[in-house]
């Protein structure tokens, strides 16, 4: 069986939000999680928690009691609640209204994983901090409650060493970070996935890395890709055919208005059309429903189910987006693909959380 974790980066934009932070992120993620169930499927949010943190530290409570009312509500719903950090928000400053973010420490890694003597937690320190948080907020409406899953802020698990020590060190066994074929060096992100393993999931021996499969064993992480297309040739076609259905539905449809931007790392305006052109045409097509038409998810999705032994074994793949960016038709899209896959492929796939992770 190939089951599908639908996630969500639940977090808002790092640039410039355009409303609330009800607006951005709140009603969305909930417009998204109503839609799942009436489709049956499940939403796991991979929850932002140090952005609560930092609300509170600065006197901010109406966000991180929206937040922490969301999370109950997924996990009283059957959706799932795990671990995603974005370590920025524990330097970050607001003033007048507006968030001035430290992409210096935008990478867990930039945190150290050694004891500090600046105030600042170690990364360590964050991911224990984390993970309790949400299990002390999550288990009285959920005894059954664990946070075993982990998202890397950026896709930023590179190099992973000591944080996936870390990650299996507090009980937290299961990675969704990767995207086969991903790579992108900037001067805030940076990791290269074109040499991992051609699994849908594997076990990780920190000390052997994120290219080599390991046994299942104490200190192991399991890996659940974000699926990705990641064929050549075909992949630059796969591209244009979804911004040409993309295109045409916006005509009809209508365009659903910005919630925010994301932040800019580029140094000019050449640079940064060097950059998109660059991942237009080498990087992966990701799983997302940030962008992607239902019929090229469909595909995506055929693709595993031709290159790996569906029938007899179970495998967990991740679809990723981000409820702040999410359109109408991009929600639409998503309906159709859920409906799809449970009218076309029933008994061949099924969608899950990571409570259902049994391996």
């Amino acid at each position: 069986m190939l089951n599908i974790c639908i996630t969500a980066d639940h977090e808002l934009f790092f640039g410039q939000n355009y409303g609330t932070e009800e607006e951005v992120l709140l009603e969305p993620t909930y417009r998204l999680m109503d839609m799942l169930a009436e489709n049956g499927a499940s939403l796991v949010l991979m929850s932002d928690v140090l952005s609560i943190f930092r609300y509170r530290e600065l006197g901010m409570h109406e966000f991180p009691d929206g937040m922490e009312e969301q999370l109950l509500y997924a996990i009283k719903n059957g959706h799932d609640v795990q671990l995603h950090i974005h370590s920025h928000w524990l330097t970050s400053t607001y003033r007048q209204g507006t968030w001035n973010f430290d992409y210096t420490k935008y990478r867990i890694h930039d945190l150290g994983f050694e004891e500090r003597d600046d105030g600042i937690p170690s990364a360590v320190e964050i991911i224990r901090k984390g993970k309790n948080y949400l299990e002390e907020l999550l288990r009285p409406a959920d005894s059954s409650y664990a946070c075993r899953a982990f998202r890397a802020g950026g896709w930023n698990l590179l190099p992973e060493r000591e944080l996936l020590k870390s990650l299996a060190s507090e009980g937290i066994w299961i990675d969704s970070s990767i995207f086969r074929g991903g790579r992108l060096k900037t001067g805030i992100h940076g990791f290269d996935y074109t040499k991992v393993p051609k699994s849908i999931n594997w076990w990780i021996d920190p000390d052997l890395g994120i290219e080599h499969e390991a046994q299942k064993g104490d200190g192991r992480i399991l890996e659940m890709v974000i699926g990705s297309y990641y064929g050549r040739p075909g992949l630059l076609a796969k591209k244009i055919e979804n911004s040409v259905r993309g295109r045409l539905r916006k005509r009809r449809l209508g365009e659903t208005p910005q919630r925010g931007t994301a932040f800019s790392d580029s140094k000019g305006a050449f640079e940064t059309f060097v950059k998109r052109l660059e991942n237009y045409i080498f990087q992966p097509i990701m799983l997302t429903y940030d962008g992607l038409c239902k019929e090229i998810m469909v595909d995506i999705v055929k693709q595993y189910l031709k290159s790996f032994d569906c029938e007899n074994n179970d495998y967990y793949l991740s679809v990723i987006g981000h409820p702040k960016s999410m359109s109408n038709i991009g929600m639409l899209e998503l309906e159709g693909f859920c409906r799809h896959m449970n009218k076309e492929y029933k008994g061949m796939v099924r969608f899950v959380n990571t409570s259902d992770i049994k391996i």
